[in-house]
């Protein structure tokens, strides 16, 4: 563990590292309170802190509020002071402070608040993560509840958007205007129509996304499959002319429901092709086990979903990667919630979608902002049995 001591005395400085290197510690040092004050606000900041009283720049009561009110995370800091009167104390940590030491320090006394603080650090820590753990269980909860709901009600309105078309079938199929001038009163019933065939569609994306539609899965290969859905993409976007699936290991196979991966195959690519239309995605097919499945090689913004973490096994992995201006920042952790959209036009139901159907089929999907510009989908989907075994 770091822990740093900040005294503007030398030999006082010197003697207080000393100690705490002999006892096991790595050590940080500065000689005023702002100094201090900076190394404490680090990212990687040491969880503990000797600070003396009185310092140049910043005393350690100063250095102390200032980071009670504008840290999150709970570091244990220690007052190092002459004064000993009870009223310097009191004042002491009433300034946030956990602990007091008296000059001269004494080793032994030194080491033991220390180790005290060690414990409490320790302490936090773990009621820090069984705070996340009962958030995360409460959260699971709540959406398990919501999606048993959200299914359920998208079941029963597809039944009854089924009656209503049919019905709307039928208007329509008998309707005097088929064989008159007059056409007002069929075209709005059509509008209607197509509105109910929109809504069922919703229901539908409602519950890929839940990963309540039960459909024929079977072994599918997925280079011929990615350029299927190139083909049919081919009229709209005559850039996908020259497009070339790069497969780096062969033949990749996966046990899915033909329709289902291809609807996932498709928004992902009309995504890219709507990001950037003047270019052709680029779109790799490889094998990969679970620790490089979805590695970050750098820091750029990026969010994961599905069934993460990953069993052990083989994946395949498919990348799509554009050359559009990318996702913003503050939006990339909600381009998996349903209706959310970065585009003017949409629904938002596309990725939720993907989520589903990657998420039934045991993979996960990642989307990520790569720092030289534009947006890459990664999906890593069980490979077949079959596949694995060879």
């Amino acid at each position: 563990m770091k822990i740093l001591v900040a005294d503007d005395d030398f030999v006082s400085r010197t003697m207080l590292q000393s100690v705490l290197r002999k006892m096991g510690y790595e050590v940080e040092a500065c000689e005023d309170g702002a100094q201090a004050l900076e190394s404490m606000l680090r990212d990687d900041a040491p969880k503990m802190a000797v600070l003396d009283w009185m310092m140049p720049k910043l005393d350690g009561p100063d250095v102390i509020r200032q980071l009670r009110a504008e840290k999150e995370d709970y570091p244990y800091l220690i007052l190092l002071t002459n004064r000993n009167e009870t009223s310097d104390k009191v004042e002491g940590l009433e300034s946030g402070a956990d602990d007091y030491l008296v000059k001269p320090v004494n080793p032994g006394e030194l080491k033991a608040r220390v180790h005290v603080g060690e414990r409490f650090l320790s302490l936090q820590r773990k009621l820090d993560e069984q705070s996340k753990v009962l958030i995360n269980l409460e959260r699971q909860q709540r959406a398990s509840s919501l999606a048993q709901m959200a299914g359920g009600v998208a079941h029963h309105l597809n039944n009854k958007l089924q009656a209503v078309m049919g019905c709307l079938d039928l208007m329509i199929m008998e309707h005097p205007s088929q064989e008159n001038s007059d056409k007002h009163d069929l075209i709005m019933l059509q509008r209607t129509q197509q509105a109910a065939e929109e809504a069922a569609d919703i229901g539908k994306k409602m519950l890929a996304y839940l990963s309540q539609n039960h459909g024929v899965s079977e072994i599918i290969e997925l280079r011929p499959l990615c350029q299927k859905v190139i083909d049919e993409l081919l009229s709209s976007y005559p850039v996908l002319e020259n497009m070339e699936v790069i497969c780096r290991d062969g033949p990749v196979s996966i046990h899915a429901n033909p329709g289902e991966l291809h609807e996932v195959i498709r928004q992902i690519l009309t995504n890219a092709l709507e990001a950037d239309p003047l270019h052709a995605p680029r779109l790799v097919l490889e094998t990969s086990d679970t620790r490089t499945c979805l590695e970050q090689k750098t820091r750029a913004p990026h969010i994961l979903s599905g069934n993460v973490p990953l069993h052990q096994g083989a994946f395949a992995k498919i990348t799509l990667r554009d050359k559009g201006p990318g996702i913003p920042r503050e939006k990339i952790d909600q381009i998996f919630d349903p209706f959310m959209s970065t585009k003017f036009t949409g629904r938002g139901m596309g990725l939720p979608v993907c989520v589903g159907i990657v998420r039934k089929l045991g993979g996960a999907i990642q989307v990520s902002c790569p720092l030289e510009g534009g947006t890459e989908v990664t999906l890593c989907l069980p490979v077949s049995a079959s596949e694995s075994s060879d």
